[in-house]
């Protein structure tokens, strides 16, 4: 339940709980009555089971004998009638107005009224209903009495619904037998007293289909109509026209005027009608034959009849039946054929009808009659029905002739020709042109030829067919014998042809006479010439006596304007002391005219002298122009000259050249060196099959079991070869030695070639090592060493003299005394050498890092491809050395290189490098003796010692002081001190200046006592190398307190000193529990606290006191404490500013303020009491419900 109803009741309850009531209650008949009523929701006076918020109102009078009050009616209602929820069965009385009175007059009138439901299940009838009313007599005694009143109250059944249909028609406004689809649209009107709200109407059609349709009802009120719509209907072909009685059976959900709705079931019937159809009005255009001409004698004719449509329904599909006359035949052998039209035909469009298939075989052409049987299916308005009618259709029949003759010419290979004797395969062409518009579907020739022609096939377009108004060729491939002489022939062509026109086919015949001519071959000959007769194949050559295999290059070319054939051409020597090889050769399959083809024979000039060779040069060849086949033959005599080749006085095998590869130098005691040995070929022949065996001087050796080489050849002439030994060198002294190198070879000269054999010196070169590898320099990287250092990187710097390749180089270094390597710690080490040194960064602050860097890379690194030197190439070693307690100075190590050289030996070569430990600076100390004061003065002076902690002189030294706090400032920076030998002191004054206005922003966490300052060192070393790093030391700084007092004023009114300014804390420690007072002589006023005040900070105060007395000036006294807990006081004298003393008078109080403080109390104490009145009524109106009430909520 609701916890402010609760919380209301208990507020009224509390206010009637003052109000002493008398409860007993005593039964008369004191009231009396008048009248009832009862209304629907909607205001009518019938209401039904289910009818909602019914009102219901009963009239009463006062016939007691004094007036009453605290009137209140309790209704008794019979099971299926309720009061409307929230209100109860008990109602307050009030006046007929329905205003609420507190007492009713004798005899006065009033009403109880109240709202209540109608179950839905209670049926119609006549109900009694009881109302007790209570009410208290305004008598002496004030009696509560009772009276009873009984009326009825009826239940009405629900109204009927009349549904009627008041109209039916078609969609179509008209339907036929065989009708598909239709609509029937029916108004149903609402005759009843009750709203429709939905429904459903089953429609009985028969004989129409379906026999059942359902549909929909919508919402009609009372006197309304609506139209439902009926799709989907057939009506069958055989129903008759006529009119048929439909039924329409309802069931509908009805509502009465005040909304309680209820079902209710129905029946009535109407009428609908099925029209007489009619055929349509269809006229026959045009009919005839498609292509436009038929034949007696004709094939799969296609007769078309055109009609249109003058009637106003719509031809969906029709099936026509064509009767065929005699002579005329379907296909199938049937004397008719059926054709069907699907496409909608509408009012004026025009249609075809097409019946394919026709053969005719007629003796006699004109005109035929034919019988069309139409069976229409149509619709009108989209009504469909069907009709047969028949039409009458002509057509006609003739014949024709068509090909003529226009051309005839001779075709060869594509292009016109000429008949020639011997021509086979030459092509006849014939060109006919068909005059009619129809098409000749075939063509069958067959022609008689003179004696000496002999046919071999048909060909063309013409025996595929020729359209109309197009030309075709008819060609025949002809064979001519040899024996035909030039001239004219006749011959005599039959074609046989086939027509068509659409699907018409005509048979037909004619003949012609064909000339044939044949010209004289003589005018075809191709012009055969020797155009270029030389030496050589495709450059030309110089022949020589005693070549065994020498060409000959015979060019034929043909300067005619036809093409020769099969050129075959044969070469005789007349000389008899020259032999040919190859004397006969197809030249070339075909020689057109400008062309031209070589014939190359060998000629055999062993037994030959220098002077002229002759040649008898046949050429035969053939003419095949335009298919023809007739040989020619042609001779020709040349000369070519023998010359004799002047390089043969000089004919050798001649040494070039002879040195080791790539002309690396070769030393005593080298293995597997690569001698390379050059000879030039000045024959003018190419050699072949060349050995050269290799003979050495004592002390060197070939390497390998066998000391011969052999190149397979051919050298040209004129040509070099290389012929190469792998040969080792003992120790010998340096100088040129001379070796034997015998050769043998072939000389190609032509057929079975010549064997020669030779031999030739051989001049070699020993080269000296001179100075070989030396050293460049030494060094050190980063830090300068010094003694009890480790770690400290050597550079050696090597150069590379005489070798030409040094690669996979590897030192063997010794140290001296006190010395040993960083590797293993011991006095020996081998490295490998590299060809640059690492890189260090400028300025680096460490330089130990990158030492250790490359330390670390020099022993833990992968091994990486060995690195090839050149000649004058530097070689680097780097070298971590440990220094222990040596002096200052030059010392000595050893080192053994070995490496590869270029032919892969193994070299070992002992030096000795020389190297300087100068000594180094390890720390620059930087301090500070004297603490800093800033009490007298802000600015202040501060020493600073440096110390340069190593055994060598550092240079360029710059130093830099940082402070941690922005409140202390350095001043003159940076210092500068040119040199700063090994434990040299010197000291710095160093300006300080303390700033204590500092941003407020800035936090400032240290001002006093050991503060850590930064001090940046910058030198230079005796290497020249740059260090830089930070280090620091610590400062003592001093506190102190300095106050600074702002915008002082002293005020004095009447007898009351007031003092107020601003405190800033100058000083870099802070002022703790300042207190101020004010000071007059010997009078001191009290003491006000003012706070702990930090350092730059500032805070504002305000002191007073009592003085009688006249005074012109004051002291303010401040009193604080010290970071050592010492009391430190400060005295500031100022003018003091009097003002006269003012004063305030509050105005009277009217008795008009009291009046206006009890009045607002007494509005309050009404405005609670009309609060606590309208509570309690409106619990009266609204009794509450008897449940528990939660007081644990409460």
């Amino acid at each position: 339940m609701n916890r402010r109803v609760i919380a209301s009741l208990l507020a009224v309850l509390s206010v009637m709980a003052i109000i002493p009531y008398n409860t007993v209650i005593v039964h008369s008949q004191g009231i009396s009555l008048i009248s009832y009523e009862w209304k629907s929701s909607s205001g009518d006076n019938t209401i039904y089971p289910g009818s909602q918020r019914v009102s219901l109102i009963v009239e009463l009078q006062n016939n007691e004998s004094y007036n009453i009050s605290n009137v209140q009616g309790c209704f008794i209602f019979p099971s299926g009638i309720s009061p409307f929820p929230g209100l109860g069965i008990c109602r307050d009385a009030t006046t007929l107005n329905g205003t609420i009175k507190p007492v009713y007059q004798v005899g006065e009138i009033f009403r109880i009224d109240t709202l209540i439901n109608i179950d839905k299940d209670l049926p119609p009838g006549t109900y009694g209903i009881g109302l007790n009313i209570t009410y208290t007599v305004l008598s002496s005694n004030r009696e509560r009495e009772s009276s009873l009143i009984n009326f009825t109250l009826v239940v009405s059944d629900y109204p009927i619904v009349n549904i009627r249909v008041s109209d039916a028609w078609w969609g179509s406004d008209k339907v036929f037998p065989g009708t598909s689809g239709a609509v029937l649209y029916v108004r149903i009107e609402n005759f009843g007293e009750s709203n429709v709200e939905s429904g459903e109407a089953t429609f009985t059609l028969s004989p129409l289909r379906p026999q059942k349709i359902k549909s929909p009802i919508p919402s009609i009120n009372s006197e309304e109509s609506a139209v439902l719509q009926l799709t989907g209907i057939d009506i069958p072909a055989n129903v008759n026209p006529g009119s048929y009685r439909i039924y329409m059976d309802f069931k509908v959900t009805a509502s009465t005027s005040d909304g309680v709705t209820y079902s209710f079931s129905g029946r009535t019937f109407f009428y609908v009608g099925v029209s007489q159809p009619e055929a349509p009005d269809l006229v026959v255009v045009d009919s005839g034959w498609i292509g436009g001409i038929g034949y007696n004698e004709s094939k799969e004719l296609t007769l078309y009849v055109t009609m249109r449509n003058l009637d106003h329904s719509r031809i969906d599909s029709i099936v026509a039946i064509l009767e065929l006359p005699e002579g005329m035949t379907a296909r199938d052998g049937k004397n008719y054929i059926v054709a069907t039209y699907t496409t909608p035909v509408f009012f004026g469009d025009v249609f075809t009808l097409r019946f394919p298939g026709i053969n005719t075989s007629l003796s006699n052409t004109g005109e035929l009659k034919f019988e069309l049987k139409l069976s229409i299916v149509a619709s009108y308005n989209n009504a469909e029905y069907y009709v047969n009618s028949t039409y009458l259709i002509r057509a006609n029949t003739s014949s024709e002739k068509l090909l003529h003759l226009t051309e005839t010419r001779w075709v060869y290979g594509g292009t016109t020709a000429r008949a020639l004797p011997t021509s086979k395969g030459i092509i006849l062409e014939l060109r006919f042109v068909n005059t009619g518009p129809d098409t000749v579907t075939s063509i069958t020739p067959s022609i008689a030829l003179p004696s000496g022609f002999r046919i071999d096939s048909y060909g063309g377009s013409c025996l595929s067919g020729v359209a109309g108004a197009s030309a075709c060729t008819l060609q025949v491939q002809l064979d001519i014998d040899a024996s035909v002489a030039p001239g004219n022939y006749e011959s005599i062509l039959h074609l046989y042809y086939i027509v068509r026109s659409g699907n018409s086919l005509l048979f037909g015949e004619d003949t012609f006479t064909v000339s044939l001519n044949i010209d004289n071959p003589a005018q075809y000959f191709p012009d055969i010439q020797l155009s270029n007769v030389r030496w050589g194949t495709a450059t030309p050559q110089t022949a020589y006596p005693g070549g065994r295999q020498i060409p000959a290059h015979i060019e034929i070319v043909n300067l005619g304007r036809y093409t020769a054939r099969n050129i075959y051409v044969s070469a005789f020597p007349i000389n008899s002391s020259v032999r040919i090889i190859a004397n006969e050769k197809l030249c070339a399959a075909t020689l057109p005219s400008g062309g031209s083809c070589t014939f190359t024979p060998y000629l055999d000039l062993g037994d030959a002298t220098q002077g002229k060779v002759i040649l008898s040069v046949n050429v035969e060849y053939a003419v095949t122009e335009y298919g023809s086949f007739i040989l020619q033959n042609q001779t020709f005599l040349v000369s070519l000259p023998i010359e004799k080749y002047a390089a043969q006085y000089l004919g050798d095998i001649v040494l070039t050249e002879a040195s080791w590869a790539s002309n690396y130098p070769v030393y005593p005691e080298t293995e597997n060196a690569t001698l390379m040995i050059r000879l030039a070929n000045h024959y003018p022949y190419n050699i072949a099959s060349l050995t050269g065996r290799l003979t050495l001087p004592e002390g060197m050796r070939v390497s390998g079991p066998m000391n011969l080489d052999y190149v397979s050849g051919p050298i040209a002439p004129n040509q070099e070869v290389m012929l190469t030994y792998r040969v080792s060198v003992g120790d010998v002294p340096a100088g040129i030695y001379e070796a034997s190198l015998e050769l043998s070879y072939i000389i190609q000269s032509g057929g079975s070639s010549v064997l020669r054999n030779e031999s030739i010196k051989i001049p070699i070169q020993i080269n000296q090592v001179r100075r070989g590898i030396e050293v460049v320099t030494t060094g050190w990287y980063g830090v300068p060493p010094q003694p009890g250092t480790y770690g400290n990187l050597m550079y050696i710097v090597l150069r590379n003299n005489d070798f030409p390749v040094v690669k996979g180089a590897v030192a063997d270094i010794r140290l001296p005394p006190g010395f040993t390597n960083a590797i293993n710690n011991g006095t020996e080490v081998k490295l490998p050498l590299s060809s640059s040194l690492p890189q260090l960064p400028a300025g680096n602050v460490n330089p130990s890092g990158g030492i250790e860097q490359i330390i670390k890379n020099l022993v833990g690194a992968p091994l990486q491809p060995a690195i090839t030197f050149s000649e004058g190439d530097f070689l680097y070693l780097i070298l971590p050395i440990n220094i222990q307690n040596v002096s200052l100075g030059e010392h000595i190590l050893q080192i053994n290189l070995t490496f590869f050289d270029q032919w892969n030996n193994i070299r070992t070569l002992p030096f000795q490098a020389k190297f300087v430990v100068p000594g180094s600076s390890l720390l620059v100390k930087v301090w500070a003796d004297t603490p800093l004061d800033f009490s007298e003065s802000r600015n202040t002076t501060l020493p600073l010692n440096i110390v340069n902690l190593g055994s060598a002189s550092i240079y360029n030294v710059y130093l830099y002081i940082y402070s941690p706090v922005s409140t202390i400032l350095p001043k003159s920076l940076p210092v500068y001190i040119d040199e700063l030998k090994p434990y040299e002191r010197k000291v710095l004054n160093l300006s300080v200046y303390y700033n204590p206005y500092v941003s407020q922003q800035a936090a400032i966490p240290i001002t006093y006592g050991n503060m850590p300052f930064m001090a940046g060192v910058m030198y230079t070393d005796v290497l020249g190398n740059r260090h830089t790093y930070n280090i620091s030391f610590t400062v003592s700084v001093q506190p102190f307190i300095e106050l600074k007092v702002d915008d002082l004023k002293a005020v004095k009114e009447g007898s009351s000193i007031r003092i107020s300014g601003t405190i800033t804390n100058l000083g870099n420690a802070p002022a703790q529990r300042i207190t101020a007072r004010i000071k007059i002589g010997s009078f001191e006023g009290d003491s006000y606290f003012v706070g702990d005040l930090d350092p730059s900070s500032q805070t504002s105060f305000s002191v007073s006191t009592i003085y009688e007395k006249p005074v012109t000036s004051v002291t303010l006294v401040l009193e604080y404490r010290n970071p050592y807990n010492e009391i430190e006081i400060m005295e500031i004298n100022t003018s003091l500013k009097e003002y006269p003393t003012t004063t305030t008078t509050p105005p009277p109080q009217t008795p008009w303020f009291y009046i206006y403080r009890l009045g607002t109390a007494l509005a309050v104490i009404l405005f609670l009491i009309l609060i606590a009145i309208m509570l309690r009524k409106y619990l009266k109106q609204h009794p509450v419900p008897e449940e528990p009430i939660d007081v644990e909520g409460l």
